[in-house]
């Protein structure tokens, strides 16, 4: 029952594959379907399809080894959640709030993303770039509250594992440029593009601040900041994106090969941090 209570969609996955005789690689080779059809809806409906191809391959660079062969529910569930509010910013309450609670089925970490849902349904639309100076704002006042946000957060399912069994992903310098890259991103779609984007390119912008302020604020916890950071990775691929839509001339094809570089180094990264620890298994 507890299974069922905590991850239900994984349980229902795991009796039905248990009741045709299939392995456990068969439930995980279905969430990594499960997770490619989410994630080519995502970008059937929110990227350029003349952009595509670059998105997946930032996506693939990324999640690949950290989604679909580490966290499994994740690699289904965020981009479900991703698409819930795309869903959201065109009102089409139906098909968004069902996408959403699909995604909580798959994994209780998009509550996250609740506070912008029910913003939306008040009509709000991001317009004014204030939105992302509240959410830093919001941001330092839990860090003064830290201590208490911890122990609020430290019985919780999930995360409790975050806080008390806290195993390294990586040095401060390579979290650091990655969260930087993160910051300078929206900053410069702040500065630059906020006017001429649409709800949801200032979704993404709103979407992404949420996962470096998180990342900020839980720095002192690895591993739970780093989780958060990720949850928000899909809209820093749809801001990089959007930035390669603004730009033009010999400037773009400058920006794809900085792209391309950027895909390279987190794939060397996620190889480093997930994969490489595997090996000693066959030492």
């Amino acid at each position: 029952m507890t299974d069922w209570m905590r991850d239900p969609t994984f349980a229902l996955l795991a009796l039905l594959a248990h009741g045709f005789g299939l392995s456990f690689t068969a439930v995980a080779l279905m969430y990594a379907l499960l997770g490619l059809l989410a994630t080519m809806y995502l970008v059937m409906i929110a990227v350029a399809p003349r952009w595509s191809t670059l998105f997946f391959y930032l996506f693939f660079c990324q999640y690949f080894i950290v989604g679909e062969m580490t966290q499994i529910r994740s690699a289904v569930a965020l981009p479900l959640m991703a698409a819930g509010l795309y869903m959201a910013c065109e009102k089409r309450w139906l098909k968004a709030f069902g996408f959403y609670i699909l995604a909580l089925l798959f994994h209780f970490e998009v509550i996250l993303v609740l506070p912008l849902f029910i913003l939306l349904s008040f009509g709000i639309k991001f317009k004014s770039r204030r939105w992302v100076l509240v959410i830093a704002l919001i941001g330092v006042f839990i860090s003064m509250e830290m201590g208490r946000v911890i122990d609020s957060f430290s019985n919780l399912y999930r995360i409790s594992e975050y806080i008390h069994g806290v195993s390294d992903t990586g040095s401060g310098f390579e979290l650091s440029w990655y969260s930087m890259a993160h910051i300078f991103t929206v900053i410069a779609c702040l500065a630059f593009f906020w006017n001429k984007m649409s709800i949801h390119q200032r979704m993404a912008i709103v979407c992404c601040s949420s996962g470096v302020i998180l990342y900020q604020i839980f720095a002192s916890y690895k591993t739970l900041a780093i989780r958060f950071l990720y949850q928000f990775d899909l809209y820093w691929f749809l801001i990089l994106i959007i930035i390669l839509e603004k730009i033009k001339g010999d400037k773009r094809f400058a920006y794809i090969a900085l792209l391309a570089l950027i895909g390279l180094v987190l794939y060397i990264q996620s190889v480093r941090f997930y994969a490489g620890p595997y090996t000693t298994v066959f030492d």
